[in-house]
């Protein structure tokens, strides 16, 4: 069973981000809305962890910065038109800065996806022992 949101601190560990860090992508990109549970926690949609995802690569292994990426973001109409044109997004552009040697690693959109699909399948687990 797919999960209908994530919270923070999920988005948090599958993207290796801090949770501060997700915080002032809402700010930065219009786009990402999560809605608020009862309590006031974020939850994110599943298409909004696929933007924080593709933001993610776009920031941290393109090396785009912020106001380039809503340049692109713009030229869309929707998350869901986003999403279906990701992997033209990530094939057509170039990084704008070389990757510093200095700088720490961060993963790979591989381990990105991993961590993604090891998450759904333990939220899978869970739904069944719930059961």
């Amino acid at each position: 069973m797919k999960k209908l949101y994530y919270s923070i601190g999920e988005v948090s560990k599958l993207l290796n981000e801090e949770q501060y860090t997700l915080r002032y992508w809402e700010k930065e990109f219009p786009i990402i809305k999560p809605h608020k549970n009862r309590g006031g926690n974020r939850v994110y949609s599943p298409l909004d962890f696929e933007l924080l995802s593709l933001i993610h690569i776009l920031l941290r292994e393109k090396k785009y910065n912020i106001k380039k990426i809503n340049e692109i973001f713009a030229s869309f109409n929707s998350k869901n038109d986003i999403i279906k044109e990701k992997d033209k997004i990530l094939s057509s552009f170039t990084p704008i800065k070389p990757v510093s040697a200095n700088k720490m690693n961060p993963p790979t959109k591989m381990q990105t996806l991993q961590n993604a699909r090891a998450l759904e399948i333990i939220n899978e687990i869970l739904d069944i022992l719930e059961e």
